[in-house]
């Protein structure tokens, strides 16, 4: 047989070993880390399910209803509100009352195109006034009529509020329940 027939059979005998091996080692390879990657995406999907579970029992009360827990950190403070306050803001504002720190003006949404506000779709029915103890005293002393209702006091504020004298066309239910809303006034700090 001739050298180059003998060169050239060992040549194709050795790539196909080696080609063969290779090919055996990355299928092997290939198949162990498509299992791994499976066992792995098996694992994820069960924590995935783990996590709704938990979370949808958590939802009614602490996601879709968060709304309604109005925490005020500032000046330490919170108010629950029910439906009828949906879309509820509260936003320090201009204030009115000198003698106030601050005053709190709780927006609810309207309807009622015909009324007039700075905030184009919304009306206050209610201002949350912040006062220090001397000027609630001052306050108090000078019996002025339509002085705000006290709330609570902590050793800094003390707050008491005013409702508006009016109300849209769609904010009856809404100005009937201020009082039950003042209730749910609870100091933080």
């Amino acid at each position: 047989m001739k050298t180059w027939l003998k060169i050239l059979i060992t040549v194709i005998l050795t790539t196909a070993i080696v080609g063969g091996g290779t090919y055996y080692y990355m299928s092997r390879k290939a198949t162990r880390d498509k299992n791994n990657l499976q066992t792995q995406i098996d694992d994820l999907n069960k924590q995935v399910a783990t996590l709704k579970t938990a979370t949808t029992a958590a939802t009614p009360a602490t996601v879709a209803d968060a709304w309604k827990n109005y925490a005020n950190t500032t000046y330490g403070f919170t108010l629950t509100f029910n439906d009828l306050w949906k879309g509820a803001t509260i936003i320090s504002g201009t204030k009115t009352d000198p003698n106030a720190v601050d005053e709190l003006y709780l927006w609810v949404p309207t309807t009622d195109k015909t009324w007039q506000t700075t905030k184009a779709g919304y009306w206050y029915p209610i201002i949350i006034s912040v006062y220090t103890p001397d000027n609630w005293n001052t306050v108090q002393n000078q019996a002025i009529e339509g002085a705000p209702t006290f709330l609570g006091q902590t050793a800094s504020y003390v707050f008491g509020y005013n409702q508006s004298q009016a109300d849209p066309k769609d904010g009856a239910a809404i100005f009937a329940n201020i009082t039950a809303l003042m209730k749910t006034f609870v100091l933080t700090k």
